[in-house]
């Protein structure tokens, strides 16, 4: 399902101990969008950047109304949690939620977005949960600006504010991708909400092609036009959340070393990609360069080799992860 949400399943009951039910989940990752931005009708939209790191989550149900988290003071996550199963009528079962991540919190990897959609689908595998993607949405909305994680590797433009599903999910093109953040800054979610960008009427219009001309771009595989607006989107951003390295980065592009460069609009992660899937360690060299130590750098290669397995196997089996 390019959705990302998981059909329930028959719950198994547990007679040992107090707990009612198990569910699992894991979902692959993204750093940062390909844009971000919003049209001259008010269409707050983007669309995600995948990465094929995972993430995963473990629910245990118990009888109780209270849910704890590991790590602790996942809040958020806790009370979408929690809005769920009083969705489902379950107002008198609780639970605890183990969380495995492999991504910084607060760079612009979407991990609090990813934690709550890793709870749904626990939770759906339980038979706890059962929500269409526009519910879903909604009630997402309802707590944070947020993403959607579609499966496999795909992406969509979405509308983060609403919580709407604005085009079908396609797949990345063929080639290398290479993104990375600073491992000592960060940018949280509740820091962002206090300065949103406020986009010129010019901005807006650029916005306007660039929401009309991304998906079609991406399904011909066009990665010049699509660095063209992964740019635009990127440079128009940078003014409310400026990235340190971006400059260096725009380098690649002047250079021919990357077809394009993208941010987390909204958080510290650049990115850079180029058309020729070979091409991985000859960026890998050059972005680590552009952006300098202390930075969390991975990379991977889109083929039609991998496109025949799961993204986390097929895209995963090319990743490759350093710090600077």
């Amino acid at each position: 399902m390019a959705e990302g949400l998981v059909l329930p399943a028959a719950g198994v009951c547990f007679p040992c101990d107090d707990v009612l039910a198990i569910g699992s989940a894991t979902l692959s990752g993204k750093r940062g969008e390909w844009v971000q931005g919003q049209t001259t009708g008010g269409v707050d939209f983007l669309c995600a950047m995948p990465f094929p790191i995972s993430a995963s989550a473990r629910i245990a149900l118990r009888a109780g109304r209270q849910i704890s988290t590991d790590p602790e003071g996942m809040h958020k996550t806790a009370k979408f949690a929690r809005s769920l199963l009083d969705f489902a009528s379950l107002h008198e079962i609780g639970g605890h939620i183990r969380f495995t991540l492999h991504e910084k919190i607060g760079v612009g990897c979407g991990t609090s977005s990813q934690m709550m959609q890793l709870v749904y689908n626990a939770l759906a595998a339980t038979s706890c949960a059962l929500l269409n993607v526009s519910e879903y949405g909604r009630l997402i909305a309802s707590l944070e600006p947020n993403d959607f994680f579609c499966c496999n590797g795909f992406t969509q433009l979405w509308e983060y504010k609403r919580g709407l599903r604005l085009s079908e999910a396609f797949g990345l093109p063929s080639g290398c991708y290479v993104a990375g953040y600073p491992t000592e800054r960060t940018l949280f979610t509740e820091d962002v909400d206090r300065r949103r960008p406020r986009y010129t009427a010019a901005e807006a219009q650029i916005f306007d092609d660039i929401f009309a001309e991304l998906v079609p771009a991406a399904r011909r595989g066009d990665t010049r036009a699509i660095g063209e607006m992964t740019a635009a989107s990127a440079d128009i951003n940078d003014r409310w959340f400026p990235k340190l390295e971006l400059g260096n980065v725009r380098e690649l592009v002047r250079k021919r070393d990357a077809d394009g460069y993208f941010v987390a609009h909204s958080g510290t992660v650049v990115g850079a990609f180029h058309r020729d899937p070979d091409a991985l360690h000859a960026l890998l060299t050059a972005f680590t360069a552009a952006v300098g130590r202390g930075h969390d750098i991975a990379g991977f290669s889109q083929t039609s080799e991998t496109r025949k397995f799961p993204f986390l196997f097929g895209c995963g089996s090319t990743l490759r992860r350093i710090v600077s």
